[in-house]
């Protein structure tokens, strides 16, 4: 009986998750900045980076088993930081496509709440090590 409580409240979370990440109204992204739009070979989605104001900007669009997302991502640091990382994309894989004044967002509602339910604090930190932001 547990189990399948379990397993109807965690259907409530993701249905309730996905409802009301499609249903709020998304930020309009900023057109000031620059932005680089990358992807991965047998990967379906984007990442997006920018770089202000000592800061990197990161947008990870992606359909995951069949449920689109949006995931913002930043960090300080440096320009030549930003320079390493993406030469580091590149290094692992990433196919740059082209620069763009906004991401597009259309069909990847915007999940970053829930970023800290799918990755710890701990493997951010080594996110950012392995990219050198870190």
């Amino acid at each position: 009986m547990t189990k399948l409580t379990n397993f109807f409240l965690l259907i409530l979370l993701i249905t309730t998750a996905l409802f009301t990440s499609c249903k709020r109204a998304q930020k309009a992204a900023r057109t000031d900045i620059e932005w680089q739009k990358y992807t991965y070979k047998d990967y379906n989605g984007y990442l997006y980076t920018s770089f202000e104001k000592n800061k990197m900007n990161g947008l990870l669009c992606a359909d995951v088993a069949g449920i689109k997302g949006s995931l913002k991502i930043s960090h300080e640091c440096t320009e030549d930081q930003y320079d390493a990382l993406k030469e580091r994309l590149s290094e692992n894989g990433a196919t740059w496509i082209c620069e763009t004044n906004t991401p597009d967002t259309t069909d990847y509602p915007d999940l970053s709440m829930y970023l800290t339910f799918v990755i710890s604090s701990d493997e951010l930190h080594e996110i950012w090590k392995s990219l050198g932001l870190e």
